[in-house]
């Protein structure tokens, strides 16, 4: 009893319960028995830190309570690792923080030393990490046709049409849209600098998704890290005008990257043909102007061989909605027929050693021609593309002349100018003559 009583003064026996407490430590980390909790398992956002806990436990199930142990994780998505290290919060467990940028499903994988991989996740969208993207953000850009410049994909009297292509900050695609948070503004001006008009449209854009609903199985199926659907918005205006547009793209009031857009609009298919006609310039279809096609006089010069004169006028191309060409490459034939009915003309059309049609590359065509013989000329312009129609000639292509541009040219005197069968030469004194009746009698005044 005495033995008992003094045991009992330098041990830790407890009478009441007549017993010795023994503390029983776990045994040495068993990684298959560990495990791993937290929200940081399942769910992510983009760019902000997430975390999850792993525990420590002996090959019973016991948890461990002291530190000193190495775990680390690894995120794995489309062949990418991305390891992270476990921190030992000295209890027996280990915190992993982590930040991705990349959104889609991961794969994590936890290591030991005594076991790597004793968790890892499956390919499988129910129990991958999933890392949504950040919010929507200037990053996002617009593309398509109705942003272009190029007469093959916007010409006046289109319907323009573009994609906005929504993006976070880490250039991931967008799964959950913010319509309303969105503006487009289209405008355009026309006049001088103190005149200046401006009109401008309100677009709305509309809210797409990829792939399809009835496309979504078949994508995941062969993108399994990939986020769906993904959002974007589609948008149209109108172009009722050739010339310069602007598009404004902006999320809560700022511009995405790119905008504004400049685009400019091109003149649809040159000319409406069958309503032009010379010297009458009429601002909804393509005309000619010029002295060319109004008088001249044959005066050719006393060179050997004497130099023809030559007429000149230009051709202003317009399409059919009116809008003034804001470049070239339309193909002009330009016939001439004389007042004893010779016929020349640029390629095409007979002799063109006469006649030069000069592309300016502004959407008008300079024209010269040269002539020898007074009277009326006839003068026909077409396209080379469509010869049934043109601005002035056989205007519906039945192979008549319906309008005919009228050139009158006054005749050379003797004294510049005599005409033989063969070519034209300068005065000789010894064969001009005069005649007419004030050779014979004439009265006083």
């Amino acid at each position: 009893g005495g033995g008992g009583g003094g045991g009992g003064g330098g041990s830790l026996y407890d009478p009441t319960t007549q017993s010795f407490p023994v503390q029983i430590l776990a045994a040495a980390v068993d990684p298959t028995q560990c495990v791993a909790f937290g929200g940081g398992l399942r769910t992510a956002l983009a760019g902000e830190e997430a975390s999850f806990t792993i525990q420590a436990r002996d090959q019973y199930q016991n948890k461990k309570i002291l530190g000193g142990e190495t775990f680390t994780a690894e995120f794995t998505q489309l062949g990418k690792t991305i390891p992270i290290a476990a921190r030992d919060n000295n209890d027996g467990t280990y915190s992993v923080r982590y930040t991705l940028t990349g959104s889609g499903f991961y794969t994590i994988k936890l290591n030991h030393p005594s076991k790597a991989g004793f968790f890892e996740q499956i390919v499988n969208r129910e129990v991958m990490l999933r890392t949504s993207p950040a919010p929507i953000g200037l990053e996002s850009y617009a593309e398509g046709p109705g942003l272009s410049s190029s007469s093959e994909t916007c010409s006046v009297k289109q319907v323009q049409t573009f994609s906005i292509k929504l993006k976070d900050r880490y250039l991931n695609n967008i799964t959950v849209g913010d319509a309303a948070a969105f503006q487009v503004l289209v405008a355009t001006g026309a006049g001088p600098f103190y005149d200046f008009t401006r009109s401008q449209q309100d677009v709305l854009p509309r809210e797409m998704q990829f792939p399809l609903v009835d496309e979504v199985v078949a994508y995941e199926a062969a993108n399994p890290f990939s986020l769906v659907p993904c959002v974007y918005y589609e948008a149209q205006y109108e172009t009722q005008s050739s010339g310069g547009y602007e598009v404004s793209i902006l999320y809560y009031g700022r511009h995405l990257q790119g905008s504004p857009y400049k685009v400019t609009v091109q003149p649809d298919v040159t000319v409406d043909k069958s309503r032009c006609a010379a010297e009458a310039p009429n601002t909804m279809c393509s005309y000619v102007e010029g002295k060319g096609i109004k008088e001249g006089i044959v005066s050719p010069t006393s060179d050997s061989p004497p130099v023809e004169p030559t007429a000149e006028f230009t051709i202003h191309a317009r399409d059919q909605y009116g809008n003034a060409a804001v470049g070239g490459g339309d193909t002009w034939i330009v016939t001439i027929t004389r007042p004893d009915g010779i016929r020349y003309g640029t390629a095409n059309s007979g002799q063109a050693a006469r006649i030069t049609v000069t592309d300016t590359g502004d959407g008008t065509y300079a024209v010269s021609w040269q002539y020898n013989r007074q009277g009326s000329h006839q003068i026909a312009i077409s396209l080379e593309k469509d010869r049934k129609g043109a601005l002035c000639g056989d205007t519906d292509g039945d192979g008549l002349i319906d309008v005919i541009c009228h050139v009158e040219y006054s005749p050379a005197t003797s004294r510049v100018l005599r005409v033989t069968g063969a070519a034209l030469t300068p005065p000789n004194a010894g064969s001009s003559y005069a005649f007419g009746e004030a050779g014979f009698a004439a009265q006083a005044g």
